[in-house]
């Protein structure tokens, strides 16, 4: 990328989130079984399966479900990775006119998925020997741009003063600074991404009213390892996450451009 005077080489890497996980788990579900039209379809209520899995045998294990006497409460299926939990249900139609498979029990998810940004991050950093931007694009991530800033630069704890004189309140509960992100350590990737990774640029799309037609929301989070330190100033409006003050060699001072609610910008070409 290029503006004015400044120059960046700024590396795309896609993020596929736990929130797709089970979406495209189901849809391989539901194209194994696409031949298979029923009066009384299953719905999953559990479903896991590894990727080298076959889905061969569960196939045939629907066709002898729906072929004979319809077994009724929660049945369970498993064969070489995979595992599968469902219910037959009866909907009332006199033809066979369902797919297999009519619906799913999606779990429950906890956490973000700052692992999987971490390392997509670290791909980046291993494949290029020169300092880059990694732009995230975050797909179904949970977390989606706090998971991109708790990778980087650690979660925030929630801190809670607790008074042991009993003299009085110890003060109210507040988040601490941010640690153990993946600047932190001794490890390679640590010293590659305090060296190499200039800024990250995590970004998000989806379309708006018709097809013709996307948003586009945007951060950009600057390395506080990096000396001189960044404006950024060719991204603008993008908000930007950069250091305004070094601590020390051990921690910085980070502050938003724009300082309010950076989230809300709202910018059309």
């Amino acid at each position: 990328m290029r503006k004015g005077s400044a120059e960046y080489v700024i590396e795309v890497r896609r993020v596929l989130g736990r929130l797709g996980d089970g979406n495209r788990t189901f849809s391989l579900v539901q194209r194994a079984l696409k031949g298979i039209r029923t009066a009384t379809p299953l719905h999953l209520v559990y479903l896991q399966l590894e990727g080298s899995a076959s889905l061969k045998p569960l196939v045939e294990h629907v066709r002898s479900v729906l072929a004979g006497p319809l077994p009724s409460g929660v049945q369970h299926f498993s064969s070489p990775g995979l595992s599968v939990g469902y219910e037959v249900h009866d909907l009332g139609a006199k033809e066979p006119i369902f797919p297999a498979v009519f619906g799913w029990q999606k779990p429950s998810l906890y956490g973000d998925d700052s692992d999987r940004v971490e390392s997509a991050i670290n791909e980046k950093l291993r494949a290029y020997k020169q300092p880059i931007i990694v732009a995230l694009d975050l797909v179904q991530v949970l977390g989606e741009f706090e998971a991109a800033r708790d990778a980087f630069y650690g979660p925030r704890p929630i801190i809670v003063p607790v008074d042991l004189t009993g003299q009085g309140r110890a003060g109210d509960a507040h988040l601490g600074p941010m640690q153990d992100g993946m600047l932190v350590g001794r490890s390679r990737n640590a010293e590659r991404a305090r060296e190499r990774l200039i800024a990250l640029l995590p970004f998000a799309w989806g379309l708006v009213g018709s097809s013709a037609e996307y948003d586009v929301w945007a951060q950009v989070l600057a390395n506080p390892a990096l000396d001189p330190p960044q404006a950024f100033a060719e991204f603008v409006p993008i908000p930007r996450f950069l250091c305004i003050e070094r601590g020390g060699t051990d921690s910085a001072l980070m502050q938003w451009e724009p300082p309010a609610k950076p989230e809300d910008w709202h910018h059309r070409p």
